[in-house]
């Protein structure tokens, strides 16, 4: 699928937004990590263009009792991105430890800092930058405050610290939540739109200030608002705002961006767990807001459908934010995963395909969801390191930046057979769920190409590169064996990308 024509104005209008940050004196360096000069559909850092793909151990691996060991094995497999959550709960294999001070009591006390929680959270930061590992920061998560398992335990939970009562706080001990509530928290809507709880909302922005005093020094970060979010988007916009303006403070212009919980999209007995009803509504509020939000970052899991119905609702969205009055934007494919019930069910070919689909729909960054003890997803196992060190090899020979998805190029093609980007006559990057053959339409011209076969069961290249000279249509074919689990072919004209051997 091209968009040829917009995204040439969309790029006119996004030069003509930074050269306003610039006249409003806001600094854009170019060493951050930005949407990409030439195609902000992407991502650049360093002032090259990056494609973003992670797999994540946990969702706060500042708090992974060696966290150095984790970004060193994410680092080594082609990772460079992954979740920073601002932890305030207590989750297994973790270090169990709060942002705030515990008094020999056991009560806690807002006013003062648990240094251990803040010198791993800045320790984190230091260890991923050296490794160019991208963070997505979230400020908030709402299973910290709206779950009640976790708010038993909840430094905020009036009886929990010495700083205030249920009365003056307007916050409650007592607090049944799930899903379906967890919106509906009071903690959530402290702030002036909403409940305007001053005495409340100084507190969390004390705790706001202490997490951008750290992150706003270094330049390897995203920053989201909420986890998952089904608040009320007036949540959402203050914080969006707040994160702004303490950066403008600085001269830095950062990246930020909200979360919905996309989980019950088309679920229309899960709509009244948010604030806005149908989930659609929250996914238009972050693409239609770009004064908030610079980027789409989705916790993505929008369907219950899986094969061809998921790719093209990938290509919906992403077309929906590219199109929009924001211009051309990073979309962020932040947990992917599936499970038994929904998503297509829990098998790993399901999961393997969720994480590719994305990548193959144009999408900036794509990670998969931590591993978690109640469902079996691929995370950071050794089947997902697997796969991300296909999907890198696979784009640092395509370079997606200058591809775009081209569906239309394969022809014989049966559903969900196959998905192409390309850069036509130069690069072409198809993706196989399972073994198949299609025809790919290239350029008139007789062109030589080098065809290379990655393995997604191994993560390895299968066979010494082929060179191809070739025009119109050209058919491939997977590989007899060497995976069970998909392909992934690249059809370029730059020698340059190829690797020496088969490995």
């Amino acid at each position: 699928m091209k968009y040829p024509i917009f995204l040439k104005y969309k790029q006119a209008v996004y030069t003509v937004l930074v050269l306003s940050m610039i006249g409003l004196g806001m600094e854009l360096n170019a060493q951050d990590i930005i949407p990409y000069t030439k195609n902000p559909r992407y991502w650049q850092y360093k002032g090259k263009p990056v494609m973003l793909l992670g797999a994540n151990k946990t969702d706060s691996p500042y708090l992974l009792p060696n966290q150095e060991a984790y970004y060193d094995s994410l680092a080594s497999k082609g990772g460079n991105y992954t979740r920073y959550v601002v932890k305030q709960r207590l989750v297994p294999d973790l270090v169990q430890i709060f942002p705030f001070q515990k008094g020999a009591d056991g009560m806690y006390d807002l006013n003062q800092w648990n240094e251990e929680y803040w010198e791993r959270f800045e320790q984190g930061i230091k260890l991923t930058a050296a490794r160019n590992i991208v963070l997505q920061l979230e400020l908030w998560d709402r299973f910290d405050i709206g779950s009640e398992h976790s708010y038993k335990v909840s430094t905020w939970r009036p009886e929990n610290n010495i700083n205030y009562t249920e009365q003056e706080s307007g916050l409650p001990n007592q607090w049944k939540g799930d899903d379906a509530v967890i919106h509906k928290h009071p903690f959530f809507a402290a702030v002036p739109a909403l409940d305007n709880n001053k005495f409340l909302l100084q507190l969390q922005q004390k705790y706001a200030d202490k997490v951008l005093s750290i992150a706003l020094k270094y330049d390897h970060i995203l920053y989201v608002v909420t986890n998952e979010s089904t608040l009320n988007p007036e949540w959402s916009k203050y914080w969006a705002t707040y994160i702004r303006e303490k950066a403008d403070a600085m001269k830095k212009k950062v990246q930020i961006s909200e979360m919905p919980w996309t989980i019950a999209d088309r679920f229309p007995f899960d709509w009244q767990h948010t604030a806005l009803g149908d989930p659609d509504k929250w996914i238009n509020h972050v693409i239609e807001h770009p004064e908030l939000y610079s980027f789409s970052a989705f916790q993505f899991q929008p369907i219950m459908s899986s094969r061809q119905d998921h790719y093209d609702r990938l290509t919906e969205i992403y077309k929906r934010v590219q199109t929009s009055a924001g211009g051309p934007r990073p979309v962020n494919a932040v947990k992917v995963f599936a499970s038994e019930r929904i998503f297509g069910g829990a098998n790993d070919a399901n999961r393997q395909a969720r994480f590719w689909r994305p990548l193959m729909a144009g999408w900036a960054a794509v990670s998969l969801h931590r591993q978690h003890p109640n469902s079996p997803y691929l995370g950071f196992s050794d089947k997902g390191q697997r796969n991300l060190a296909a999907a890198r090899k696979f784009s640092d020979a395509i370079k997606p930046w200058e591809c775009t998805p081209s569906q239309q190029l394969l022809h014989n093609r049966e559903s969900d057979e196959a998905y192409v980007l390309a850069n036509p006559g130069r690069a072409y990057g198809i993706y196989f769920p399972a073994s198949g053959t299609i025809d790919l339409e290239l350029t008139k011209k007789s062109t030589t190409y080098y065809l290379q076969w990655i393995s997604i069961e191994t993560g390895e290249y299968v066979e010494a590169p082929i060179k191809i000279k070739a025009k119109n249509r050209l058919t491939l074919q997977t590989p007899d064996s060497g995976s069970g689990e998909g392909w992934a072919a690249t059809l370029t004209t730059d020698s340059s990308v190829l690797h020496t051997k088969a490995k």
